[in-house]
């Protein structure tokens, strides 16, 4: 198949998202004050600049189940049979049933984290993002057709309700909550793609102080953060940190323009990742929620004398295992088409 054009650049920032969000789970507050600021709203933003609003609704809902909702299932699978596999390892089986029921109701109800109000559930980790970004473009596609003052209505309304209801009530099945918050990071990115002509006329000076401004903002929100926690509808401050957020993609965005102009070293293997980042996911999602890394070093140092060590061997452990899976399964045509991937021929 012909090779698309592709903005290299956000391929780049994808790369650069993917890497953040494994850090992100390593849960250290120095890194996840700076990642958690801007790993998932740049994906977000990607989505809506992307989106076709001109399709009709029964091929877009189809389009978005083939390249979202599938690859959550696929990606659920494997977590189980990873799960599965893990508990035959390291606890011979015992407990065998527990992990499958464990593992299938966190598949089935799509939640990012755990909760145990109302109810106990498993959180099926990072892939509620699929779920999220599904339901918000689903609503966007939805409203792209109303008044604009209306739209422009609707998008705050449902971003609240998610909020709201969260709040007041309970955790939804499917992350339906998480996908009204993505909404607004969704609709940004509609709007830079439909002001494009408009944006390009801004003087260069207005572009720089606009620029400059927006990141000081966001690193004050990195100074002073204290949650912007998507996964939980939570938006820290509220919009002056939403603001800080952008700022922060921002940030991303010239960063990855400068990467592909001036560092080919970097932008190759960021590019990579980030055409693959459905892969690179998949990846980590099986080793976040299964492999059991600290076990692992416990048996190969025994006497626990290099515990000091584990962190930094965790973190190299995971990025071998998660590039590796992503460079083979990345060229395995099938798996693209399972996917709902494009599929490239090689230069």
């Amino acid at each position: 198949m012909e090779k698309k054009n592709r903005l290299v650049y956000l391929d780049i920032a994808r790369g650069i998202a993917m890497i953040s969000i494994v850090l992100g789970h390593l849960r250290l507050n120095n890194i996840n004050r700076v990642v958690f600021t801007y790993h998932l709203p740049i994906f977000f933003i990607i989505s809506g600049f992307f989106i076709n609003t001109n399709d009709k609704m029964s091929h877009f809902v189809k389009k978005k189940v083939r390249t979202l909702i599938v690859p959550y299932i696929i990606a659920c699978v494997c977590v189980i049979l990873s799960a599965l596999m893990m508990n035959l390892i390291f606890q011979k089986g015992e407990g065998f049933a527990e992990v499958l029921k464990t593992w299938s109701s966190a598949s089935i109800y799509g939640a990012g984290d755990s909760y145990k109000e109302p109810f106990q559930i498993q959180g099926i980790g990072a892939i509620w993002f699929l779920l999220a970004t599904f339901w918000a473009l689903i609503m966007l596609k939805s409203i792209s057709k109303i008044n604009k003052w209306l739209r422009v209505a609707a998008v705050f309304i449902i971003f609240y309700l998610g909020i709201f209801t969260r709040d007041k009530f309970f955790w939804f099945p499917l992350s339906i909550q998480a996908g009204c918050t993505a909404l607004l990071f969704i609709y940004i990115g509609y709007l830079i793609k439909e002001n494009k002509q408009f944006i390009s006329y801004i003087s260069k000076e207005a572009a720089i102080f606009g620029s400059v401004l927006l990141i000081i903002v966001w690193l004050s929100f990195i100074r002073d953060f204290q949650s912007f926690w998507l996964v939980h509808c939570d938006i820290g401050r509220g919009f002056i940190d939403i603001i800080g957020s952008l700022g922060g993609c921002l940030f991303i965005i010239l960063l990855s323009r400068l990467i592909e102009s001036k560092i080919k070293i970097l932008a190759v293997p960021l590019s990579f990742l980030g055409k693959n980042s459905l892969i690179f996911l998949i990846a980590h999602i099986i080793e976040l929620n299964t492999f059991k890394w600290m076990t692992l070093l416990d048996k190969i140092f025994p006497d626990g004398s290099n515990q000091n060590y584990y962190l930094p061997i965790v973190i190299i452990l995971k990025f071998i295992w998660i590039i590796t899976f992503t460079v083979i399964f990345s060229n395995i045509k099938s798996v693209r088409k399972l996917l709902g991937m494009p599929i490239f021929d090689k230069d």
